[in-house]
């Protein structure tokens, strides 16, 4: 049987079709492996934060600024009628502090039923994230960098540092920080 003649058997009885199925079942099952991610930028160095827990991303516009809280809280600012707290996520991360420019942006996330708003220099892109790729950030941890790390990964030529959220909001407190209900 010739090529030609194996092909028009096969789509004859439907089995071309079955291996196109396959082959959008093994695409799709890929593409639910990978975790995407939103990535942003602080102090030259790229971070990411599930995109789960992102509401949205807006441009600084200022806040209200609050005496007697801690150095990184920015202040309060009105998000389409929520106040919500801001707060500086290089100071967070034990970083100095930066000029707010063109770039910055607030990530906006909702954690622990609170909304919160994170100041970073700049945002980059929705990544996704092979979690096999992804390795623990213990000695990383060990050499004295935050345990508000969940991984890190290997993206192109750059290492893209994975915050765990959660971890940071609870270790921060914010709950106190600012009270919201």
């Amino acid at each position: 049987m010739t090529f030609i003649q194996t092909k028009s058997s096969q789509i004859q009885s439907g089995s071309i079709s079955m291996l196109g199925e396959d082959a959008r079942k093994e695409r799709r099952d890929a593409v639910q492996k990978y975790q995407q991610y939103v990535g942003f930028i602080l102090d030259e160095q790229e971070y990411a934060i599930p995109i789960e827990k992102i509401q949205e991303i807006v441009l600084y516009t200022g806040v209200t600024r609050l005496p007697q809280v801690p150095a990184f809280v920015e202040g309060v600012t009105n998000l389409r009628g929520n106040i919500i707290p801001i707060l500086n996520l290089r100071f967070v991360l034990g970083m100095s502090g930066r000029e707010i420019n063109t770039d910055t942006r607030v990530v906006v996330v909702h954690v622990q039923k609170k909304t919160v708003g994170l100041i970073v220099d700049s945002v980059t892109q929705v990544k996704k994230v092979n979690p096999e790729g992804i390795q623990s950030p213990e000695s990383a941890i060990a050499m004295g960098a935050s345990n508000h790390i969940a991984g890190l990964t290997k993206e192109n030529d750059h290492l893209l540092i994975l915050l765990d959220i959660e971890k940071m909001m609870q270790s921060i407190n914010v709950q106190e920080v600012i009270k919201q209900d």
